[in-house]
């Protein structure tokens, strides 16, 4: 089986999305996982999310085994591939211990760094953690904040309240700057967009990126895109009241 396992992942271009939140990266995913030979892996490494924990536990696996054995831990990331591109969103919050970048450059991944001025990815991870609504695009935001949809209650947002108060700006501008630094160290050759470029005009933006990959030119839909991500939205809160119910796992 693991035989078979490197077989398959050899004929796939593997992707790593470096990001950080609020960067516009779930939308730029959802647009380029439109394209046919594009498969979003969402984001696997990241063991608060109720979907990265079920995926796991249906491969007998759980957090602690990913984060303290990355390198054996290869072929579960990218069995779950069956295109041609897979691409990987990973966020410094996913690394415990923080060389887990280095293990996946060690393995001969490609990378897209989607970058947004720091001060405006502040600014917007403040409002996010203040008001709980982390959707994906503005109008998104604007639904969830009328219906109350996907609102985190106090009781649950405390530490995320908490962790916002005691990170000043020039603190988290800090960590932006090392986590791209570092990126770009890893990966002189990556692919590097701009947010603002994407938030401008979203086609026109993904469309040198699918070329990069040698993919041909798609038709893509950013109202379809934003469509999905409202249902996975709806999806997500179910499966995070699903995840608070249970016992965490290790």
């Amino acid at each position: 089986t693991h035989t078979h396992t490197q077989s398959h992942t050899m004929n796939v271009t593997r992707v790593l999305l470096i990001t950080r939140q609020r960067s516009g990266s779930t939308f730029f995913l959802a647009l380029l996982a439109q394209h046919p030979d594009v498969q979003d892996l969402g984001e696997l490494l990241n063991f608060n999310d109720a979907n990265s924990v079920a995926a796991l536990a249906r491969n007998n696996l759980t957090p602690r085994d990913v984060r303290y054995g990355l390198t054996e831990m290869q072929p579960y990331l990218w069995t779950q591939c069956t295109r041609r591109v897979c691409i990987l969103k990973v966020h410094p919050e996913h690394f415990r211990p923080p060389s887990g970048l280095e293990e996946l450059c060690a393995l001969g991944v490609r990378a897209i760094l989607l970058e947004r001025y720091p001060e405006d990815e502040y600014r917007s991870w403040q409002r996010a953690v203040r008001t709980g609504v982390w959707a994906a695009t503005p109008r998104l935001q604007r639904l969830a904040l009328q219906s109350g949809d996907g609102l985190c209650p106090p009781n649950r947002c405390w530490h995320d309240l908490a962790a916002a108060d005691a990170l000043p700006e020039r603190k988290f501008l800090r960590q932006h700057q090392k986590w791209f630094r570092k990126a770009r160290w890893l990966w002189p050759s990556a692919t590097v967009v701009r947010s603002e470029e994407f938030f401008e005009d979203p086609v026109a933006t993904v469309w040198p990126v699918l070329r990069q990959l040698g993919l041909p030119t798609a038709e893509l839909s950013p109202q379809k895109a934003e469509e999905d991500l409202s249902r996975r939205m709806l999806d997500k809160e179910l499966a995070q009241r699903a995840l608070a119910n249970t016992p965490r796992l290790a």
